[in-house]
C-alpha cells in the first residue's frame, strides 16, 4: 500500500510540475543517466541475445534429445557465438550513440553563462575561505571579527577577522541588533587577540546588556551618556583645543576647531550654508580667543564650550552707541583689542565684516547650537575629560569599550557623539602616523549603530578611505543608501565603496534594494514557451537564453528572519592564501543568522535592568557651572572706558592729553590705505627686504610697524615715516 501511494504520489508531482517533460528529457542527457541507461541496455541485448541463441539451439537440438535449461540464458556465449554478439553490441553502440546524440542536442543546457555567471558561494567554498569559532562562551585564539555564516556541522560560526570596514543595511526592527550588532560585540569579547571597540548605542541598550560581561572579559568599559550626563563619563569637546593651544600649535588647534564646529553646525540640507559657514568660523573665534585668555591667565578649566555660549550671549547682544552716535557691539571690540596676528582675530574676520541683519542672522545661528551647552547637566559633563584617547590603542593599557548613549526622543545632543568620534580618529590616526609601523598599536574598531542618524562626522570619505592603514575601521549600519545620500551626498559613494563587506539584512528602499540586487548579479536561465492550437495535442515547445538576478529587489525585501547577504568584493584569498572568487553569500532557511535570544540569552539580558544600573564614575560630578564663567562684564566696561577716553582726547586739541595722544596713542589708530602706501613706498626707497615689506603690509597700527623696523634694523626710517 505504501509503495503504491509513494508511486501516485511521485506520479501527480510529476503532472503538477511546470515543464516536467521537458526537465525529464534533461535528466536523460546527464552523464550519469546516460551511463546507467547504457548498462541496463548493455545487459537488456545480452539476455534477449541469450534466450534468442537457447531457443534456436533448442529447436535445432529436439531430434536430437537437447533439452532447455533455463539458466542457460543467463550465460553469454561470447566465445561459440562471437560474430552474432559482436555484430548486435556494434549496432547497439551505432544506434544508442546516435540517439544520445540527438538527445543532447535536442535537451542539454543551453545556458553556459551567456547572460550572466553570478551565483551564490557554497559551503564547501565558505569553510575554505573563513574560519569558524565557537558560538558561545568559549574564548577563542586570535582576532576576533564579524559573523559571516553558520557552520552547521560543527555549530561554530564563520567570522570575517580580517581589517575590514562594513557596510550593514538593516531597516528599524529588521533584526540588525540581534543577529549582527550583538554577535559581533560577543566574538570581539572572546577574542584573545582583543581590539578597543567605539560603540554608538542609541537608546542605550547595548551599554545595559554588555558592561558588565566585557568587564569581566578583560576590557575597560566607559559610556558617554548623553541621555543621562550625571552618569556618564566626563568628556570636554575643546580639550585637544586646550592641549595645542598651549603648545604653540596654532594652526592645529584651528583645525581642531575646524572639526568640531563641523559637526555641530553642518546641515546637508541647508539651502543657503553661508549662516552655517559663518557660524562656524564665529565660534571657531570665541573659542581659541577664550584659549588665549584662559590659559595666559592659568584658569584654563573655564575653557569649555559652556563659557563660550555664555561669551557669545554676554557681548554679541550687547550693542551701544559712542558719543558721536556710532555704534559699537562689545564682541567686536573684544576682538578689536586683539593682538593683529591674534589667530582668534582672524576667525573673527567674516563676523566683524558684516552687519545688521546679516550679524544678527549669524550671531542667533550660533547660538541655536550653543544653546544645548548652556543645560546644567551637559555644561558639566562637557567641563572636564575622563579618558586619554590615546590610551584607546595602546598595548600597555587593557582594551577598551566606549559606549555612546544617545536619547532617541531628542536629537539635539547627538552631535557630541559625532564629535568624539572624529577627535578621537584624529588622535589614534596622528598617533600612528609618528609610530613605528605607522600602526596603532591595538586595533580600533568604530561600531557605528545608525550611522545614518548620526551628525555628519567631519570628513568621513577621506577617513573612510585611509583608515585601514592606521589599524582603525569603521562598521556603518545604515537603514539604506538613501538616509547615507541625504547626509554625506556625493561623497556617499566614496564611503560606499571603501567598505569591503556590504550586509544586507532588510530595507524597504526602493533605490537600495534595486543597487543591492544589481550588485549581487545576474544568472543564465532557459525560458519555456509552447505554441499550438488550442485544443490541438501537437504543441511545439520551444526554448530560450535569458537573464535573472540572483534575488530581484522584490525577493530582497521579503526576506524571511535571520537571513542575510554578504556582498565581499575584496575577498580574494582563503585561509591557505589561494585566489578565490568571492562570490556572495546568501545565509538563508536552514542556515540563516540565529538571534541573540536564540543563543546569546544568557549572555547578554537586559530583562529587569535600565541605564541607570549602569554605574559610571562621573568626575563632573560635583563641578559648580557657575565657576566655569568668565565675568566678561568687567572687561566690556574697561573697553568701553578706554575707548570713550580717546575720543575725548580728540576733541580737546588744547588740552595737555592732546600732546600726549598725538605723541604716544596716535600709533595705535589705524592707517588709512594711503597712509599705508607712503610707509611701503620709503621702505622700497631704503632697500628693505621684499619679504619684509610683504609682512608691513599685513600691519595695520603705525606702531606695530616701528616696532617691526626696529627687530629689522631699519629703525632709522621711523623719522622718515613721520616727516612724509
Amino acid at each position: 500500500m505504501n509503495l503504491f501511494e509513494n508511486i501516485k504520489k511521485n506520479y501527480n508531482e510529476f503532472l503538477d510540475t511546470p515543464n516536467a517533460e521537458m526537465k525529464l528529457a534533461k535528466k536523460l542527457v546527464n552523464k550519469e543517466y546516460v551511463k546507467k541507461i547504457f548498462i541496463v541496455g548493455l545487459v537488456a541485448i545480452t539476455l534477449i541475445l541469450n534466450i534468442a541463441i537457447e531457443l534456436i539451439t533448442s529447436v535445432l537440438g529436439i531430434l536430437s534429445g537437447y533439452k532447455i535449461n533455463i539458466f542457460r540464458i543467463f550465460i553469454p556465449r561470447w566465445i561459440t557465438c562471437f560474430p552474432i554478439y559482436f555484430i548486435v553490441y556494434l549496432l547497439f553502440i551505432i544506434v544508442t550513440t546516435k540517439m544520445i546524440v540527438n538527445l543532447r542536442i535536442s535537451f542539454n543546457k543551453l545556458e553556459e553563462g551567456q547572460k550572466g555567471t553570478a551565483r551564490f558561494a557554497t559551503l564547501e567554498e565558505i569553510n575554505a575561505q573563513y574560519r569558524s569559532i565557537p558560538k558561545r562562551d568559549i574564548p577563542f585564539e586570535g582576532l576576533g571579527g564579524i559573523p559571516i555564516a553558520r557552520n552547521l556541522v560543527k555549530d561554530e560560526i564563520y567570522i570575517d577577522d580580517s581589517i575590514v570596514n562594513n557596510l550593514i543595511i538593516g531597516m528599524t526592527r529588521s533584526g540588525k541588533g540581534e543577529t549582527f550588532i550583538l554577535p559581533s560585540l560577543d566574538i570581539y569579547s572572546r577574542a584573545k587577540n582583543k581590539i578597543s571597540l567605539v560603540v554608538n548605542d542609541p537608546k542605550g541598550e547595548l551599554a545595559i546588556m554588555c558592561k558588565k560581561i566585557f568587564e569581566v572579559r578583560g576590557f575597560d568599559t566607559y559610556l558617554l551618556n548623553l541621555i543621562e550626563p550625571m552618569n556618564s563619563m566626563s568628556y570636554n569637546p575643546l580639550q585637544l583645543v586646550i592641549d595645542a593651544y598651549k603648545k604653540g600649535e596654532y594652526d592645529e588647534a584651528q583645525l581642531l576647531c575646524k572639526t568640531l564646529t563641523h559637526s555641530i553646525y553642518y546641515n546637508p540640507n541647508s539651502k543657503d550654508p553661508i549662516w552655517e559657514k559663518s557660524a562656524m568660523s564665529l565660534v571657531n573665534a570665541l573659542i581659541l580667543a577664550i584659549c588665549d585668555k584662559c590659559i595666559s591667565e592659568g584658569s584654563e578649566e573655564k575653557i569649555t564650550l559652556y563659557t563660550v555660549a555664555n561669551m557669545l550671549s554676554e557681548l554679541g547682544s550687547k550693542n551701544y552707541v559712542d558719543i558721536y552716535d556710532v555704534p559699537h557691539n562689545a564682541l567686536d571690540d573684544y576682538f578689536q583689542e586683539m593682538p593683529n596676528r591674534s589667530v582668534a582675530k582672524m576667525q573673527y574676520s567674516t563676523s566683524k565684516f558684516s552687519a545688521g541683519n546679516t550679524r544678527a542672522s549669524i550671531f542667533t545661528t550660533a547660538m541655536s547650537e550653543l544653546q544645548v551647552f548652556t543645560f546644567n547637566k551637559l555644561a558639566k559633563l562637557t567641563s572636564k575629560t575622563s579618558i586619554n584617547f590615546e590610551d584607546v590603542a595602546s598595548k600597555d593599557c587593557k582594551p577598551s569599550i566606549i559606549f555612546m548613549a544617545t536619547p532617541d526622543y531628542d536629537t539635539s545632543n547627538h552631535f557630541v557623539a559625532s564629535i568624539f568620534v572624529r577627535q578621537l580618529y584624529y588622535v589614534l590616526a596622528k598617533k600612528a602616523t609618528f609610530s613605528k609601523g605607522g600602526k596603532c598599536e591595538r586595533r580600533v574598531k568604530f561600531l557605528l549603530d545608525e550611522f545614518g542618524n548620526m551628525p555628519s562626522i567631519e570628513g568621513m570619505a577621506n577617513i573612510i578611505t585611509v583608515c585601514l592603514g592606521r589599524g582603525i575601521s569603521f562598521d556603518l549600519v545604515v537603514q539604506s543608501y538613501t538616509q547615507l545620500k541625504s547626509l554625506y551626498g556625493d561623497s556617499m559613494d566614496t564611503i560606499k565603496s571603501n567598505c569591503g563587506n556590504k550586509i544586507y539584512i532588510l530595507t524597504d528602499d526602493p533605490s537600495t534594494l534595486e543597487e543591492v540586487s544589481k550588485t549581487i548579479g545576474e544568472k543564465t536561465i532557459i525560458t519555456n514557451s509552447r505554441s499550438g492550437e488550442v485544443f490541438s495535442t501537437s504543441k511545439s515547445q520551444t526554448e530560450s537564453l535569458d537573464s535573472r538576478r540572483l534575488l530581484s529587489p522584490d525577493e530582497l525585501a521579503k526576506l524571511e528572519k535571520g537571513e542575510m547577504v554578504v556582498i565581499r568584493p575584496i575577498k580574494r584569498e582563503d585561509i591557505n592564501n589561494e585566489k578565490i572568487k568571492a562570490h556572495p553569500i546568501f545565509n538563508q532557511k536552514g542556515r540563516a543568522m540565529q538571534h541573540r535570544y536564540e543563543y546569546l540569552l544568557d549572555t547578554f539580558n537586559k530583562e529587569g535592568l535600565t541605564l541607570e544600573d549602569v554605574k559610571i564614575d562621573t568626575l563632573h560630578k560635583n563641578v559648580n557651572v557657575e565657576d566655569l564663567l568668565i565675568d566678561f562684564e568687567e572687561t566690556s566696561v574697561e573697553l568701553d572706558e578706554k575707548i570713550e577716553n580717546l575720543l575725548k582726547k580728540k576733541l580737546n586739541p588744547e588740552e595737555e592729553t592732546l600732546k600726549k595722544y598725538n605723541e604716544r596713542e596716535i600709533d595705535d589708530i589705524d592707517l588709512s590705505d594711503s597712509e599705508k602706501y607712503k610707509i611701503i613706498r620709503i621702505c622700497k626707497e631704503w632697500d628693505v627686504d621684499s619679504s619684509d615689506i610683504e609682512h608691513i603690509k599685513n600691519l595695520n597700527k603705525k606702531i606695530d610697524i616701528y616696532n617691526y623696523l626696529e627687530t629689522i634694523g631699519s629703525g632709522y626710517l621711523s623719522d622718515l615715516i613721520e616727516e612724509s
